[in-house]
C-alpha cells in the first residue's frame, strides 16, 4: 500500500500491534536480503533498521557492522563511522569481543577521519575487552591501530610503546598484518626522527611482508614511507618513482584517503623541483579530496603545502593566509609535528618578507614543539632559519656554528640543506675563508642539545 500522505501512513502504523509490527519488519529485511545481491551499502542499513525495530538488536548490529566495514573500504569514511557508532550502540554487552571488533573498526575510521582522541578512546577500549576476553587477534589489530594514531599525532614515544606491545603479541598468534603494520609504524616514525637507516630497514620489512600477504593498500602506504625517505635523503628520481607507484594503487583500489597523500607527497616533489604549477596542481587535488571524505590531517597538509609553494614564488600574503589556516587546523587535531612544520613555515615566510622579528617568534616556537616530539630533523631546520636571522643582523660567526651542525648531523635532510644553502652564500661574502672554516668545525663538533639550550630566546 502507498501512502499520499505521512500523517496517514503514521497513523496507520500506529493501529498495528507492536507483535505484529516485529513480525512485519523482520519479513521485510528478509524480503531485502533477499534481493540485495552484492550490493551490502545501498540496502544494509535499511535491513539493520527493519532487524532493530523487529526487536532483533543483535542481527541488526550485525548488518551495521558488515556496512561500517564495506563503506569503509569504498572511503565513505563519515557514513562508515555513523554506521559503527549505530553498531555499538545496538551491540549486546554481553558480547564483549564482539564489541572488541566493532570499536577496532570504529577507531580505525575515526583515525582516517583525523579524530585522534576518538580514535585512541575507541581502541584502547577495544584493547581492554579483547585482553579480558583473550582474543589474541583483537589485541593485535588494537595495539597496531594505537601505535599508528600515535605516530599520526607526533608523539613518537608512545608509537613506539605501543608498536612494541603489538610487536610481543604478534608471535603467539601468527596473525602477520597487525605485525606489518607496526613495521611501518616504527619506519616512519625513525625517519621522522632522522634514523633514516632504521626508517629504510624497517620500512622495506614491512613492504616485504605486505606482498607476502597480497596488502596492496598496505604496499601502498611503504612505497609512499619509501618516497618520503628517499626525498628526504635528496633522491628526487626515487622519490617520484616510489610515489608515482603509490599513487597509481590506490587510485586502482579506490583508495581516496590513500590517493589524497599520495598526491600531496608528489606536490612535495614537484615544490622541491620549482615547478610550481604542477605543485599547486596536486595540491589543490589532494586538498578538495581530503575535504570531500573528511580527511582533516591531509586537508592540513595540503593547506601548509599550498602555503610554502606560495612563499617560495613570493607571494606572502597568501602564504600566511595558507599556513595560518593550517595552524588553527593542525591545534585542533592536537598533530603536533604539524604544528611544528607549520610554525617553522610561518618563521620562513616572515623573514623572506622581510620581518625577521616576527620570524624569530616563529622558530622559536617550532624550535620548542619539535624538541619536545624528538622530531630531530625538522629541528635542524629550524636552526637553518636562524642561523638566516643571524646572518642578516651581523652575528656571522654564531650562524655559522649554527650551519656546522645543521650541515653535518646525520639526520639532515633536504629541506634543512636547502634552507642552509642561502646562509652558507652570505656567510661565504661576509666572514673570510679561515674564520667560516673554524666556526663550521665548532659546530660541527658541537651536540645538537648543547646549541640548542645555548640558543635560548634568541631575539
Amino acid at each position: 500500500m502507498l501512502f499520499k500522505h505521512a500523517l496517514l501512513r503514521d497513523v496507520t502504523y500506529e493501529t498495528v500491534l507492536l507483535k505484529s509490527r516485529r513480525v512485519y519488519h523482520r519479513q521485510v529485511a528478509g524480503w531485502l536480503e533477499a534481493r540485495m545481491g552484492g550490493r551490502l551499502t545501498e540496502y544494509g542499513s535499511p535491513i539493520a533498521g527493519h532487524y532493530e525495530l523487529a526487536g532483533e538488536k543483535g542481527r541488526a548490529a550485525s548488518y551495521l557492522h558488515r556496512v561500517g566495514k564495506e563503506l569503509y573500504n569504498v572511503g565513505a569514511y563519515r557514513e562508515a563511522a555513523q554506521a559503527l557508532e549505530r553498531a555499538l550502540g545496538l551491540w549486546p554487552e554481553e558480547d564483549p569481543a564482539g564489541r572488541a571488533e566493532v570499536l577496532i573498526a570504529l577507531g580505525k575510521t575515526r583515525s582516517v577521519l583525523s579524530d585522534y582522541a576518538a580514535a585512541s578512546a575507541h581502541l584502547e577500549t577495544a584493547l581492554e575487552l579483547a585482553r579480558a576476553t583473550r582474543k589474541e587477534d583483537a589485541i593485535g589489530e588494537a595495539l597496531a591501530g594505537l601505535a599508528k594514531v600515535a605516530l599520526a599525532r607526533g608523539n613518537y614515544a608512545a608509537a613506539q610503546n605501543w608498536a612494541q606491545q603489538a610487536l610481543e603479541q604478534a608471535g603467539p598468534t601468527g596473525n602477520r598484518r597487525p605485525e606489518a603494520q607496526v613495521w611501518y609504524c616504527i619506519g616512519l616514525a625513525a625517519h621522522d626522527q632522522g634514523e633514516y637507516v632504521i626508517a629504510e630497514r624497517h620500512l622495506r620489512q614491512s613492504l616485504a611482508l605486505r606482498r607476502v600477504l597480497g596488502d596492496r593498500p598496505g604496499v601502498a602506504e611503504c612505497l609512499s614511507g619509501l618516497g618520503r625517505l628517499a626525498h628526504s635523503r635528496g633522491d628526487l628520481v626515487a622519490a617520484t618513482g616510489f610515489l608515482q607507484e603509490a599513487l597509481a594503487i590506490r587510485r586502482e583500489l579506490g583508495d581516496r584517503w590513500g590517493t589524497a597523500i599520495s598526491l600531496n607527497n608528489l606536490g612535495i616533489i614537484s615544490t622541491q623541483l620549482q615547478d610550481y604549477a604542477q605543485a599547486r596542481q596536486y595540491y589543490e587535488e589532494s586538498l578538495a579530496l581530503a575535504r570531500e571524505i573528511g580527511y582533516r590531517q591531509g586537508e592540513a597538509n595540503a593547506l601548509g603545502n599550498l602555503g610554502i609553494a606560495a612563499t617560495r614564488q613570493g607571494d606572502y600574503p597568501a602564504a600566511l593566509r595558507y599556513l595560518n589556516e593550517c595552524l588553527v587546523l593542525a591545534r585542533s587535531l592536537g598533530s603536533r609535528w604539524t604544528v611544528a612544520s607549520v610554525l617553522n613555515n610561518l618563521g620562513i615566510a616572515a623573514a623572506a618578507s622581510g620581518d625577521d622579528a616576527r620570524a624569530g617568534e616563529y622558530f622559536h616556537q617550532a624550535l620548542a614543539e619539535a624538541r619536545e616530539i624528538d622530531a630531530t630533523p625538522l629541528v635542524l631546520e629550524i636552526l637553518a632559519g636562524i642561523a638566516g636571522i643571524y646572518a642578516r643582523t651581523g652575528r656571522y660567526g654564531e650562524a655559522a656554528a649554527l650551519l656546522g651542525l645543521v650541515l653535518n648531523h646525520p639526520a639532515s635532510n633536504e629541506e634543512a640543506k636547502k634552507a642552509a644553502e642561502p646562509v652558507w652564500a652570505s656567510l661565504q661574502a661576509h666572514m673570510a675563508a679561515t674564520d667560516l672554516a673554524a666556526a663550521i668545525a665548532h659546530g660541527r663538533e658541537t651536540g645538537l642539545n648543547v646549541a640548542v639550550e645555548r640558543l635560548g630566546r634568541f631575539l
